[in-house]
């Protein structure tokens, strides 16, 4: 376990921000010739890759895998220049968190509990704020709320306007940065220097993995993240509610004007993407 609060960063920044040396993220494989088939690779690239493999066998850097970035997957182009300040404001608050709490712990053991602990509590408020969005934006368009039944009754398909789902993708993004932050107290000093090498930091803008968030936190799109904390969505047709009570709920019976939605059908209903590099600007091409 790093002995150094924020050893990745600081490496990072001495040797990547300090040198001027662009570094390409999370590096797969070695660059290959274009007599080999491969595209044609600049003499940078090919040093800088040959001097990371150089440090790897002495020991200095050592091979990591960052489960919530998306391998290759570049910059999130839906990362806009708000997100980008906040998450930058965040990471540094972070680093001097951590700083502060080593200053007052006994061993490095304390220190990385305590951090671990705080990260998670701030993992829960962030899901919180997103759960809220998600239920504000129903509030708007439901035509019942029964809140004794944690439930929201509406007559069609509805999706996030643009601003919540650029909201909702950024506390995503706040959710990753946490998340990894949590991930590199598990690894040693060699796997932190090589995170910072390649500046392999959701905190740069790097693209995060559906499907390790997912496994983390348990929901990705709004209907996931509904189900997980059971809220229910009930879609009924306008004819429904001119009926009378006894027409409604014959029609109900039969399965045709009402019905409660939960697993499948909620994500039905909200019918978002299950891809490992879906983004906001997907969440807006279709219904929720």
């Amino acid at each position: 376990m790093s002995s150094t609060p924020q050893l990745a960063r600081s490496w990072y920044e001495s040797f990547v921000v300090g040198s001027q040396q662009p570094r390409n993220a999370m590096p797969a494989r070695p660059p290959r010739p274009k007599s080999r088939g491969g595209r044609k690779v600049g003499k940078t690239t090919a040093q800088q890759h040959a001097t990371r493999q150089q440090m790897i066998r002495q020991g200095e850097l050592r091979d990591y895998t960052v489960s919530i970035l998306r391998l290759s997957g570049g910059q999130d182009p839906d990362a806009n220049e708000i997100c980008r300040a906040a998450e930058t404001s965040l990471w540094n608050e972070l680093y001097r968190l951590h700083i502060n709490i080593q200053r007052y712990s006994a061993s490095a053991e304390d220190t990385a509990a305590a951090y671990r602990s705080e990260l998670r509590l701030r993992c829960r408020d962030v899901e919180s704020s997103a759960l809220e969005l998600v239920i504000e934006e129903l509030k708007h368009l439901a035509v019942e709320e029964h809140p004794e039944l944690n439930e929201f009754v509406v007559e069609e398909p509805v999706k996030l306007d643009a601003t919540s789902a650029t909201q909702l993708h950024q506390l995503r993004r706040i959710l990753g940065i946490l998340c990894q932050e949590d991930e590199l107290l598990t690894f040693d000093n060699a796997q932190c220097r090589a995170v910072g090498n390649d500046g392999a930091f959701v905190a740069l803008g790097l693209r995060l993995k559906q499907s390790a968030f997912v496994l983390r936190f348990g929901w990705w799109d709004a209907s996931a993240l509904l189900q997980k904390h059971g809220i229910c969505v009930r879609l009924v047709t306008p004819e429904t509610n001119c009926m009378s009570d006894d027409e409604a709920s014959t029609a109900s019976s039969d399965g045709d004007a009402s019905r409660q939605l939960d697993g499948s059908d909620v994500a039905a209903l909200f019918e978002e993407g299950t891809v490992d590099d879906f983004s906001a600007s997907d969440l807006l091409k279709t219904p929720l």
